[in-house]
C-alpha cells in the first residue's frame, strides 16, 4: 500500500494532485469538507476546510513538473 500511495503522489500533478489530496484527507478526517470552485471566483485559494480542527487547506501542484519542463528545455539546446 505504501508504494501504491507514493506512486500516486509522484505521478499526480495539477488537478489530479488536488483530487488525490481531497480523497486522502476525506478518508482520514470525516469532518473535512472540500471547497468547490464557484464561477469566475474559483475557490479563493481554499481547497478544503477541517471543521473539527478549524484548519483551511490550500493545495498546489503545477500541471507540468519542474523536472519535465527542464528536460524539455535542455532537449532544445542539444
Amino acid at each position: 500500500a505504501d508504494k501504491y500511495i507514493r506512486n500516486k503522489i509522484y505521478s499526480s500533478n495539477g488537478q489530479s494532485f488536488e483530487d488525490l489530496f481531497v480523497d486522502i484527507k476525506s478518508r482520514l478526517d470525516p469532518l473535512f469538507r472540500p471547497i468547490k470552485p464557484h464561477g469566475n471566483q474559483g475557490d479563493k485559494k481554499n481547497d478544503g476546510f477541517g471543521s473539527g480542527d478549524g484548519a483551511y487547506y490550500q493545495v498546489y501542484s503545477p500541471e507540468v513538473q519542474a523536472a519535465e519542463k527542464l528536460l524539455t528545455k535542455l532537449d532544445g539546446f542539444i
